[in-house]
């Protein structure tokens, strides 16, 4: 992976709210980042910049196919999601996409947030990167659609919030020793819906990921505060 291909969808407008957090879009294999950002926008989370990430792991013989890390061999076969091949290039998107964040996001002024206002949403191997990037780094939560980690790649007890809607194609037995594991280590939700690998489709599944964020995000009164009556007090 050579680099993260940015993409900024969130125009600024003079009467928008200035931005307060910073929402990290993260694609599934095959997918793009232009694609992927509408659903960011559509959710029109409040004082939020919106950020979309492209994967660049190629995929053997399909040269406009790209993932976060690999799927495939160089023969065509699936490879096992516990290969140190999938765990490599797992390793470089994240520190890629790491010094992304120290390089424009993270930090003090214009543009930058503290990591707590930073969050990750990622679908399939874009949810697992999502994840992979909360248990390294402390930020400030990450929601993974249909996308889990391997617990024994991990040491960490950072308790950055995550949220996994699943599908119907796993089950909670299926995924009982990766649900204990994250819940031991992260502040850990885990919500299974009537669907397969796909992007939400229901209100009840959208109305979860809204509720993560409506939680968490900062978010000032800015008319309250710019409000003429208002007397500041100090100590």
């Amino acid at each position: 992976m050579d680099t993260c291909h940015v993409f900024e969808f969130a125009k600024e407008k003079a009467h928008m709210d200035p931005k307060n957090n910073a929402l990290i879009l993260l694609h599934g294999f095959g997918d793009n980042a232009q694609n992927f950002k509408q659903f960011g926008l559509k959710m029109q989370l409040p004082q939020t910049k919106v950020i979309s990430l492209e994967a660049q792991c190629p995929v053997p013989f399909m040269p406009e196919v790209k993932g976060w890390f690999p799927k495939f061999s160089m023969d065509g076969e699936e490879l096992n999601v516990k290969s140190a091949v999938v765990k490599s290039g797992l390793d470089k998107s994240r520190q890629e996409i790491i010094r992304f964040l120290k390089e424009n996001v993270l930090g003090d002024g214009k543009d930058r947030f503290p990591p707590e206002r930073v969050f990750f949403l990622g679908f399939s191997q874009g949810g697992t990167m999502a994840v992979d990037v909360g248990l390294n780094l402390k930020i400030g939560g990450v929601i993974s659609i249909s996308g889990w980690v391997e617990p024994e790649w991990y040491q960490t007890t950072l308790k950055t919030p995550v949220l996994i809607t699943q599908g119907t194609d796993l089950t909670p037995a299926s995924l009982e020793k990766k649900i204990q594991w994250l819940k031991d280590r992260t502040e850990f939700q885990a919500k299974f819906f009537k669907k397969q690998h796909e992007m939400p489709k229901t209100r009840e599944e959208m109305q979860s990921i809204m509720e993560f964020f409506a939680k968490r995000l900062y978010l000032r009164q800015y008319a309250l505060e710019n409000h003429p009556d208002i007397i500041e007090v100090t100590p």
